[in-house]
């Protein structure tokens, strides 16, 4: 399935929120759960507080008009799902990735199927 970086992005934060890895109530914070899941996703570094960049910050994506992960974490999971090709670029779109079978398996716990596999054959969307 081919997305745009934003859609996917916009995708991912709904699921880290709705797993419960980062959390709204109070401001933007990362949980427990949320500093394991990044610690195992990039290890130690990942979570790792950072004077030049905040660890964890929303951006809003231009393109969906909603928000995204940015900081420090949301480049660490960029970074991972890129070198575990989870997502691949698309040699069609220069700002949309491909989600590959094991990308899809692998994010499958934090987003819904209908999400990630809109399209049973694989075939870009």
């Amino acid at each position: 399935m081919t997305t745009s970086l934003g859609e996917l992005g916009v995708e991912l934060f709904d699921g880290l929120v709705r797993t419960g890895r980062i959390t709204l109530a109070g401001g933007l914070g990362l949980t427990p759960d949320g500093r394991a899941w990044f610690t195992a996703l990039g290890g130690p570094e990942a979570v790792r507080e950072r004077a030049s960049r905040p660890l964890l910050r929303t951006c809003l994506d231009w393109t969906e008009r909603r928000s995204h992960l940015g900081g420090a974490l949301g480049a660490v999971l960029l970074s991972e799902l890129l070198v575990r090709r989870w997502v691949v670029p698309d040699a069609h779109h220069r700002r949309a990735l491909a989600v590959t079978d094991e990308g899809r398996a692998a994010l499958n716990e934090l987003l819904t199927p209908a999400q990630v596999d809109n399209d049973p054959r694989g075939a870009p969307g």
